[in-house]
């Protein structure tokens, strides 16, 4: 017997409306939410807009407390009068401003910067020593290159609000505010030698000078101590508060710290200015004088540049405090800032190598297959390569090659990265890593400069010392990362 199947009933009329109405409906409904028709101009943001707007600017205010014109305008509005002046003319002003900046080192804490006016400096109560008074067995083995003050080496026509000396760092202040000796308005009248001109008193820590890394440090202070004084764009002089022995970087001083110029990068400070605009001058080789305005820039170690230092970057964009800060540092040197052009021209890649100099025999953090890494740099398709020693070139040519002739800086962990603050945003940073888990101080550089930036990182997990074998770099893998940042600086 066979099985009969049913005949499907068709729907009746009704039905067929029914559904024809129901598909029209769910179709205008996917159409208006998946926002192919445009809504209304008066439609409200939706939620996952709004999350992305509310993040980026959440990010935004990170930046700008942390690193931005907000930072700037909280240290300035932290300033407080320690010394209270007379009414008689030519009485002493002293400010300071002070916080505790949780990106610093604490060994620099309190982080504070000092100005006066009409401040005495007496070097007859000075003499050279081998490390600070305040911050004894620290780096006191490279002989007498600081400057140990004794009572009276600094006068002020007014009387003092310093409670302790624990309001000032260890690294330089503390020695100075111990030295300090009120004088009368009368004694003030009598000195001489009188600076008209504002002068940065700069204390630099001893072997860092030589370094690249540490001497920005040092130049990044003396921008934002112009920068809240707005000083940026006047004459100014430099007063050395040290006796350190002269190094490749010393042109830097003259020429961007006092305002020189490019021209000024060539100086020595072996050669004792008369003082004036664009000079430097040695503490201890003046006469008793007036400073008419007197600025204790920060040393070094009182630094942004060291937060996160094995952290993620808590602001990884190029923020208003460095983008300052490279226009100013560029355009006090008269040079460029828009970088290499790169339309229709060839991605410039520049290879750092590593070699002994001077008297050394040897450099830590060299690379093995040097030869191999930029013969594969060269053959890369749009790529203009170039291998430089830095430490064999002037100071006036690595910056001119950082800032206006490189879109790619390939080179080892080290301070000659530093000079990738001055690369043009949009340009990149590659660096090679000799061992994991080193300081991440150059990723964030790269990122504050807003560069792209990738890393290698060898895990051979062995001490990056001078007395360690030269470091075989993976040509492959790090031509795989060179070709993304190739992508990456083309985009306009």
């Amino acid at each position: 017997m066979q099985t009969r199947h049913k005949r499907p009933r068709r729907p009746g009329a009704l039905g067929k409306v029914i559904r024809r109405w129901l598909t029209l409906a769910v179709c205008l409904f996917l159409v208006l939410y998946l926002g192919t028709v445009q809504l209304p101009s008066s439609s409200p943001t939706p939620k996952y807009y709004r999350r992305r707007l509310d993040n980026s600017s959440k990010q935004a205010k990170i930046c700008d407390e942390n690193f931005g014109k907000a930072w700037l305008a909280k240290w300035n509005n932290s300033a407080k009068s320690l010394c209270q002046p007379g009414s008689a003319s030519g009485s002493t002003q002293l400010t300071c401003r002070s916080m505790d900046d949780q990106h610093m080192t604490k060994a620099s804490g309190p982080h504070v910067l000092c100005d006066a006016v009409n401040l005495m400096v007496d070097p007859k109560h000075m003499m050279a020593a081998p490390c600070l008074k305040h911050r004894p067995n620290y780096l006191c083995n490279f002989g007498t290159t600081y400057n140990r003050y004794l009572p009276g080496a600094f006068g002020m026509a007014c009387t003092s609000a310093i409670r302790s000396l624990a309001e000032f760092p260890r690294d330089h202040l503390q020695d100075i505010m111990d030295s300090m000796a009120r004088i009368s308005p009368e004694i003030a009248a009598q000195v001489q030698n009188r600076e008209a001109l504002p002068s940065l008193l700069v204390t630099r820590e001893v072997t860092e000078h030589v370094n690249v890394f540490h001497t920005l440090t040092d130049l990044l202070n003396v921008y934002i101590s112009l920068r809240m004084l707005g000083l940026e764009s006047q004459s100014r002089q430099v007063i050395m508060m040290d006796r350190h022995t002269p190094g490749p970087l010393d042109g830097l001083w003259p020429a961007v710290a006092a305002g020189a110029g490019f021209a000024a990068l060539n100086t020595s400070l072996e050669r004792l200015s008369s003082g004036g605009a664009g000079t430097v001058r040695q503490l201890h080789t003046l006469n008793k004088t007036m400073l008419q305005q007197a600025i204790f820039v920060p040393p070094g170690y009182t630094s942004l540049l060291y937060a996160h230092g094995h952290e993620d970057n808590s602001c990884p964009y190029n923020t208003a405090l460095f983008k300052g800060f490279r226009e100013w540092f560029l355009g006090t040197l008269s040079l460029p800032s828009q970088g290499p052009s790169r339309a229709g021209q060839p991605v410039r890649v520049v290879l750092i190598s590593r070699k002994p100099y001077g008297k050394k025999k040897r450099v830590a953090r060299q690379i093995r297959n040097e030869l191999e890494l930029f013969a594969m740099v060269e053959q890369m398709q749009g790529v203009q390569a170039r291998l430089i020693d830095l430490a064999r070139i002037s100071l006036a040519e690595q910056i001119q090659l950082v800032s206006s002739d490189t879109n790619i800086l390939v080179g080892m962990h080290g301070a000659a990265l530093a000079w990738s603050l001055m690369m043009p945003p949009g340009t990149a940073l590659l660096e090679l890593w000799p061992q994991p888990n080193m300081w991440r101080l150059y990723e964030h550089t790269a990122q504050w400069a807003g560069l792209h930036y990738r890393r290698w990182v060898s895990q051979d997990k062995m001490p990056h010392s001078v007395s360690e074998p030269p470091t075989s770099v993976d040509v492959q893998a790090v031509a795989a990362l060179l070709k993304t940042l190739v992508v990456a600086v083309h985009k306009p």
